[in-house]
């Protein structure tokens, strides 16, 4: 007998459950922790901190979040379905795109070694240090790119490594036979389907994807059972059709042989972070490079191990594809790096460079995901250098803090103003009374520095967190980063309680 080693702790362990369909529960089956969920995040978001002895200076709240947070009501996928909550208004009829990522981790804890935890919860990475994976869906608009909010978020871990490596290697192959979502590479399909469950309104649902979502069982279920789209980058070389050549061969082969190649400047983003799949720092320069584009439109083949008798009865992925190529060329690529080169699978139809450049600008924008991440970890909220007595608590707080990461991450959509968003969807009136104050001190005497957005719009609140954040407001400067906005918010919303304290009587 097989014994799988994933198990996945998401939303779905709420919405299966007998509570998801009491009618007018409350949220946790409380009124009370409800309104204490909406309470502690509202200090999470305020504070940009899961400390909670930081949170507030007043014992009582210290000590209710605690109590919230330990309460075995309280439990992790409802936690998980209450944080990734969208307004059926956001999402109806409305052509979306749903951007999956993970990220490791690692939990710090004060009261017992590394070795216990390694053995007793579970690891990430070498083996080594306790932790966990998390991987969130996040949801944009695909006609404005405005981030609406998270889908949905999984959690899993990895049981600690003891056997010798010959033995490790019998493991991972009999769990090769087991179901896809038995394995790790389930978790694809289980965040994509507890996504589209919560986004049944929407019009288009296109799931985006890295190297890691290239799995031939993941991308047809997406498309046959969610009946929903994608676009993943890819990673596996497969054997597949030139529907319009009929050319057989694989992809490598069929882009060869295809001359439909046309040169666009695109802006590339800069990066610095350490790589999950190569285990080692990424560094690339921001530029504007001069990428050359080709498209085919193919039909798979079914997958080798299909063939094997246990997998014979599994569907095929039967619809026509496009597989696009965008290659860098020399000229722009800076000495020491390697030429940019993604390989995008996609359903959607491409009937010219410009519905191809849509798909290749589509998948750049999961750029956001990874901003998300900074914002959860070193950079924002820190959340891996929290430290409490219970693993499973750092999992509730990584959901917690992803949620109000969002927050600053919005903040960096709006900036630019192109796109209208009502202020009232992330301030209060009261809010924005305050914001009008700081408006005012933080507008120079030079149209250079004075707030060019309306003020209905989030874009105008944007601009005045940014300056608040350290942001100079010259167009000049670099626009202002998530790490920016996640400081003027800190700076705004400490302020917005200490006025609250002076007016108290």
């Amino acid at each position: 007998m097989v014994t799988s080693i994933f198990y996945p702790k998401s939303s779905a362990d709420y919405m299966n459950s007998t509570a998801y369909d009491q009618v007018g529960r409350s949220s946790f089956g409380d009124k009370r922790l409800a309104k204490r969920y909406d309470d502690l995040m509202a200090l999470v978001k305020q504070k940009g901190s899961v400390v909670f002895h930081q949170l507030s200076t007043a014992l009582k709240e210290t000590i209710g979040a605690y109590r919230f947070i330990n309460n075995s009501r309280v439990n992790l996928g409802e936690l998980i379905y209450q944080s990734c909550r969208i307004e059926p208004q956001d999402v109806t009829d409305q052509d979306l795109i749903a951007y999956i990522d993970g990220t490791e981790i690692g939990v710090k804890l004060n009261s017992m070694n590394k070795s216990h935890w390694a053995e007793h919860y579970g690891v990430h990475g070498g083996n080594q240090n306790p932790g966990f994976y998390l991987y969130p869906s996040l949801i944009m608009s695909t006609v404005s790119s405005r981030i609406i909010g998270l889908g949905d978020m999984l959690i899993y871990n990895r049981p600690l490594t003891k056997g010798s490596k010959a033995d490790n290697i019998k493991q991972r192959t009999k769990r090769r036979l087991l179901g896809l979502e038995q394995q790790e590479s389930g978790v694809w399909p289980i965040v994509a389907r507890n996504t589209n469950r919560r986004l049944t309104k929407a019009k288009r649902l296109t799931f985006v994807m890295d190297q890691g979502g290239d799995i031939y069982e993941s991308l047809q279920q997406i498309e046959t059972q969610l009946g929903r789209d994608f676009i993943v980058r890819v990673k596996n070389n497969r054997q597949a059709t030139d529907l319009d050549k009929g050319l057989e061969g694989r992809f490598s082969d069929l882009l060869g042989q295809s001359s439909s190649l046309s040169y666009t400047q695109v802006p590339i983003r800069g990066l610095n972070h350490y790589s999950k799949t190569r285990a080692k720092r990424i560094k690339r320069r921001k530029r504007q490079a001069l990428l050359g584009i080709k498209y085919i439109r193919v039909a798979l083949k079914r997958p080798a191990h299909y063939i094997q008798t246990q997998h014979r009865d599994k569907p095929s992925l039967d619809r026509p594809l496009y597989l696009v190529e965008v290659k860098e060329h020399p000229s722009t690529v800076p000495s020491g790096e390697g030429p940019i080169h993604w390989r995008l699978l996609t359903t959607w139809s491409i009937n010219g460079l410009t519905d191809a450049q849509k798909v290749v600008q589509v998948y750049q924008n999961r750029w956001n995901i990874e901003q998300l991440f900074r914002i959860l970890k070193e950079q924002g909220f820190k959340i891996e250098r929290s430290q409490y007595r219970d693993p499973y608590i750092t999992e509730k707080l990584a959901v917690m803090a992803l949620k109000a990461s969002a927050d600053a991450l919005q903040l960096v959509q709006v900036r630019d103003g192109q796109t209208f968003v009502p202020i009232q969807t992330m301030f209060t009136p009261e809010q924005c009374q305050v914001l009008g104050k700081f408006n005012q001190e933080l507008s120079g005497q030079t149209l250079t520095v004075i707030n060019p957005h309306t003020t209905e719009s989030l874009s105008w609140a944007a601009w005045i967190i940014a300056r608040l954040g350290g942001w100079k407001g010259y167009a000049s400067q670099r626009p202002p980063g998530p790490i920016t906005m996640d400081r003027g918010l800190k700076r705004f919303k400490d302020f917005c309680t200490l006025q609250g304290l002076i007016k108290d009587p």
